[in-house]
């Protein structure tokens, strides 16, 4: 019924959580505030609070295995671990920026983004992080990598910039929206990818972001969250439990709503086409099989 069933996930936090990222079908973390990075082992089914260290608010994080991890937040915070969550070490960002996103490619080569412009690199795991030359002083609260060199970082005032060189040079794309924002990016293989904002606009690519196009708008409340699997099943996460859902590849969306969820869905992952979880206030975890 396209997960219009939903069933509260154990959660043992009620801090609110910004972040989700699986390293494989079974092993996932969610981050969020005061430093807070909760773990699962068994798909979201029971999950348990790891000790980060800090804290720092923490909005992003990402494992490129199911040991290795980073997460960032306030203040410039980048946090790492080597052995899925036990122990975390805080790395040098350099900045001191609220920073929103993190991706990385491989063990060694890896990107972050954040406010007023901010891009960091690094190609040693984060033992050092390089700045990477500013081109607008947006506010950046989504980042992906297609691959090592071509990439995108996209936020406030609908600014986005794109680099095909590993950000070694950026090109700059101007906003339609300058109340609005793009809050995530999401690439369902290497050409098609979605962007997702305030007033509910929706921006697609299909050429690997040389061109974007605006999908829609004013379907619901901002959107803050989106993931597909393949690229036929698409989700997006809005305020008070709201979601849309797609099962044609984006050619047409259905709004719903999780029952009694009143907060915004910040983090969302799909297991497969149905079977879904989603992350948001109040530690919230929720996820629907239908």
């Amino acid at each position: 019924n396209k997960g219009k069933s939903w069933a509260m996930a154990n959660s043992p936090v009620t801090a609110n959580l910004w972040g989700i990222h699986y390293a494989n079908a079974f092993t996932g973390y969610a981050c969020g505030e005061n430093g807070t990075v909760i773990k699962t082992s068994n798909a979201g089914t029971a999950w348990s609070a790891l000790t980060t260290g800090t804290g720092q608010n923490l909005f992003a994080v990402f494992f490129i295995t199911n040991q290795i991890g980073w997460a960032v937040g306030d203040n410039g915070t980048i946090v790492k671990t080597v052995d899925g969550g036990s122990n975390w070490t805080t790395q040098v960002s350099g900045v001191s920026k609220m920073l929103r996103a993190v991706q990385f490619l491989d063990e060694s080569l890896g990107f972050v983004s954040g406010y007023s412009g901010t891009v960091l690199k690094t190609t040693n795991g984060g033992t050092t992080w390089t700045e990477l030359p500013r081109y607008t002083g947006s506010n950046f609260f989504s980042l992906h990598f297609i691959n090592a060199t071509t990439g995108f970082a996209a936020g406030g005032g609908e600014n986005f910039i794109s680099t095909t060189n590993g950000g070694t040079t950026w090109k700059i794309h101007v906003g339609l929206e300058q109340e609005g924002s793009w809050n995530n990016i999401s690439f369902s293989d290497d050409n098609i990818g979605w962007m997702c904002g305030n007033y509910g606009r929706l921006m697609k690519t299909t050429n690997g972001g040389q061109t974007w196009n605006l999908i829609f708008e004013n379907t619901c409340e901002d959107l803050y969250s989106i993931d597909f699997y393949r690229q036929q099943y698409g989700m997006v996460g809005s305020d008070w439990g709201k979601y849309l859902k797609t099962v044609d590849g984006g050619n047409s969306w259905e709004l719903y709503s999780i029952p009694d969820y009143t907060m915004i869905i910040y983090g969302i992952h799909h297991f497969t086409a149905q079977n879904i979880l989603v992350a948001g206030g109040y530690g919230g975890c929720y996820r629907t099989s239908n």
